[in-house]
Order: structure tokens, then C-alpha cells, then sequence
């Protein structure tokens, strides 16, 4: 849930543009949700460069960050590879498969054909497959999931 989002179920109404998608609040907007409570709308800001790597990947597999400014094909593999280890019941119930290899991006090109995402001569399109997965999981498809777990 974003911070416009959040604003306007504490409102009770839509006073801040949401999209399913990051970069929709532009600027800076004050919402007065009570005589003495105001909270402001602020753009998302992200640092430009992540000390460990899987922070970005799980960002990018959330959609926190916009697809154009990462490699689809390596997150949705990097994904698949997650849910692998984490929840492989969830993979195969989704997509109905039998049995699961071992890679991730193997994962996603199993996901493309059985989704039917292919190109010329049958081949897999492994961008769109990525897409498919990265897209099921956003929308809670494949279950509720947290990328972060506390440490005990």
C-alpha cells in the first residue's frame, strides 16, 4: 500500500491520485483529515544505488520500482527462484504443475508455456512469461507473501 493510498482510507475518500504503479504523486499535497491533523502526500524517494543487491530485486518484484529501469526477465527469475525455496506449493498450484526445476528462470519459461506466451515456432517468450509472473504475484495471485522476514 502506498502513502496516497493510505491517506485516502484514513480520509474516507479519495483526496490523493493513486495508481497501481509508482510515480503517480508529483508533488508535494497537504490533506486535512481533522481539525488539528494534517498529513502530507510526498513523491516516493529511493536511493539510486542499493548496498545488497536482493533489496533492489525485491523492490522491483513488488513494483516498487518502475519496470523500465530494471531487467524484467532477471527479477521474475530471481523471483521464481524465491518462491522455489519458500513456497513451492504455491507455484505448483497455480500453474498446475506436476513438478518444478531447479532454476528459477527455468521456472518462468515453464510458466510462459503453460500460459501459452510463446512467439514463432513455439518458442517460450520469456519476457512476457516474466511479466505473467511478476504481475500474478503483485495481485496476490499466487498467495500472500512477505519478501522480509524480521529477524528473531
Amino acid at each position: 500500500m502506498g502513502k496516497s493510498f493510505f491517506i485516502n482510507a484514513l480520509a474516507g475518500f479519495r483526496v490523493t491520485r493513486t495508481g497501481n504503479r509508482p510515480g503517480v504523486t508529483r508533488g508535494q499535497q497537504w490533506v486535512r483529515l481533522a481539525r488539528e491533523v494534517e498529513l502530507l502526500d510526498t513523491p516516493g524517494v529511493l536511493w539510486p544505488k542499493f548496498d545488497d543487491p536482493r533489496v533492489g530485486l525485491k523492490l522491483a518484484a513488488t513494483g516498487a520500482i518502475k519496470e523500465e529501469v530494471f531487467d524484467v526477465e532477471e527479477v521474475a527469475a530471481w523471483l521464481a527462484e524465491w518462491l522455489l525455496q519458500s513456497f513451492p506449493a504455491s507455484l505448483k498450484e497455480r500453474y498446475h504443475l506436476e513438478e518444478l526445476p531447479a532454476q528459477g528462470h527455468r521456472v518462468v519459461e515453464l510458466i510462459g508455456a503453460r500460459r501459452g506466451l510463446v512467439g514463432p515456432g513455439g518458442v517460450v517468450d520469456s519476457y512476457r512469461a516474466a511479466i505473467h509472473l511478476l504481475k500474478e504475484f503483485r495481485e496476490g495471485r499466487l498467495g500472500r507473501f512477505t519478501l522480509d522476514v524480521p529477524p528473531e
